[in-house]
């Protein structure tokens, strides 16, 4: 890891940024606080990417490319998010499970871009929104208080980590971003339709995830999985791992819709019909589940 005094002073930019983003009241001092975190973030990702593969991005062409294009989607994005905000909630979890996998310095990474260009965006129109003294409320404090403490500890725990390349990646490729995402949520409109959005997004995804993995469970076909191949060659059951590398994490993306739906089975009353549908969907999503033979997932 390179320029370790740096990503030092990243991570104490990426604390103060936790604190501003989830504590206060003011909008201006939350807004300092998500350029803070960015800071942070970004100090960190030069650290854990290195300067040789840094110049290669920002002088070759292809590199200019894709920030260029990258910084376009977001602006555009933006402005969607800025016009739509409500919608930032079901944005986040349609782009959260996604994993990218690229090369961050000498090393092959699952990066959740997907996620982290929304976030990206939302921050962007959020900032908007708050320069146009729009209202958004901050998170409440019994939410916001705790979660501050610890995104604080675990950045400044940075300065005195053994493991300096693993503490750089779980700030800057979670606990930062994750914090952001909290005070952009925080401050999202409340829509009547939200809940039902999100339940649906939620169990749509699993619901493509249980396709995949049982058509892997079908043809013997794996994805970004090689270790998980080998290990499948030497059991009497096929283990699949839908779009991602682990079938633990395919397991956990199909685990939380079924929670949702059981409590609506149970709690809600609605018309048999949608009763049907929401058990239907979980016994398919167990279906999907089963192949994966995750024991944290069951």
């Amino acid at each position: 890891m390179e320029h370790t005094d740096a990503a030092q002073v990243a991570a104490l930019l990426g604390a103060v940024g936790a604190v501003l983003v989830l504590v206060p009241r003011n909008r201006f001092l939350a807004l300092a606080g998500f350029a803070l975190l960015g800071l942070g973030t970004l100090g960190l990702g030069r650290s854990l990417v290195g300067d040789d593969d840094i110049e290669t991005l920002v002088t070759a062409p292809a590199g200019v490319a894709l920030i260029g294009v990258g910084v376009l989607a977001a602006a555009l994005g933006a402005i969607l998010l800025a016009r739509y905000p409500a919608v930032i909630p079901v944005a986040l979890l349609a782009a959260a499970p996604f994993r990218i996998p690229v090369q961050v310095g000498e090393e092959d990474a699952f990066l959740l871009l997907p996620l982290y260009f929304v976030l990206s965006a939302a921050v962007l129109a959020l900032a908007y929104r708050t320069l146009r003294s729009e209202h958004a409320p901050a998170p409440p404090l019994l939410l916001g208080l705790p979660i501050a403490a610890f995104a604080a500890f675990a950045a400044v725990s940075f300065l005195w980590s053994w493991d300096e390349r693993e503490g750089g990646i779980a700030l800057a490729f979670f606990v930062f971003p994750f914090v952001a995402g909290l005070g952009v949520v925080a401050r999202a409109p409340l829509a009547p339709w939200l809940p039902r959005a999100l339940v649906v997004t939620l169990v749509a995804l699993g619901s493509v995830f249980a396709v995949i993995g049982l058509w892997q469970a079908q043809t013997r076909t794996l994805f970004f999985s090689p270790t998980l191949e080998v290990a499948n060659a030497y059991t009497s059951f096929f283990r699949v791992t839908s779009l991602f590398k682990d079938p633990s994490l395919y397991g956990r993306y199909l685990v939380v819709p079924i929670a949702v739906l059981l409590v609506a089975v149970l709690l809600r009353r609605g018309r048999t019909v949608e009763w049907v549908a929401a058990a239907a969907a979980c016994a398919f999503l167990f279906w999907g589940l089963f192949y994966s033979y995750s024991q944290s997932s069951f």
